[in-house]
């Protein structure tokens, strides 16, 4: 008897004896396409920086001030702090946030109220890119000071042993600061650790 199988053809779906197969599989590429679409949006949001607990905090006393203005059966974001996250992060150094929490720094920098700030004065309004500067000028006056200031004690000191001491600590200080200014950027601080404690040891050669 001859093999039902032989009068198939396999090169194309058309031939498929089981036409509600074909549904099946339509369905299924349906499927996973809308699940590669969910995956690629969550791997997307997953890759953005956590939100700061600054943010957390602001966020918090937004709906303490307005009470009323989202149901707490729609706040989400009860109990579920650690999954937010920032839609626009901010590529700052710590030093930068260090900063923005003086008060008298933030009342420099303050902008001016537009139209689309809060009108109650609950906010408060400054300008990131007047702050950064600001901590950019004050890293690079920090870093000329110890470095300078290091040659100049350098100078003074006789003892190979002492000077050697100054080096260590005074690099170690430097790497610290330049990793509070840079963030974790570890080639970075790296070079620029490298950078300052050749200059120390040339001088200390010369």
């Amino acid at each position: 008897m001859k093999d039902p199988s032989e009068n198939l053809s396999c090169c194309s779906l058309d031939y498929d004896p089981v036409p509600e197969r074909r549904g099946i599989l339509a369905e299924l590429t349906r499927t996973l396409s809308e699940y590669n679409s969910l995956l690629s949006s969550f791997a997307s949001l997953r890759a953005l920086p956590r939100a700061t607990a600054r943010d957390v905090t602001n966020l918090k006393n937004w709906h303490a001030t307005y009470a009323h203005a989202i149901d707490d059966s729609e706040r989400h974001d009860l109990g579920h702090e650690d999954g937010l996250f920032q839609l626009i992060p901010l590529q700052q150094s710590m030093f930068a946030v260090t900063l923005q929490h003086i008060p008298v720094l933030r009342s420099i920098f303050r902008t001016r109220r537009r139209s689309d700030h809060d009108e109650d004065g609950v906010a408060e309004y400054w300008s990131d890119t007047a702050m950064d500067s600001a901590a950019t000028l004050l890293t690079l006056i920090a870093g000329l000071g110890m470095l300078l200031g290091s040659c100049w004690w350098l100078e003074h000191i006789d003892n190979e042993a002492s000077r050697l001491d100054l080096i260590t600590g005074s690099t170690t200080l430097f790497a610290l600061g330049l990793w509070g200014a840079m963030g974790n950027k570890s080639a970075e601080v790296l070079t620029g650790t490298a950078g300052y404690m050749a200059i120390l040891v040339i001088y200390l050669s010369h």
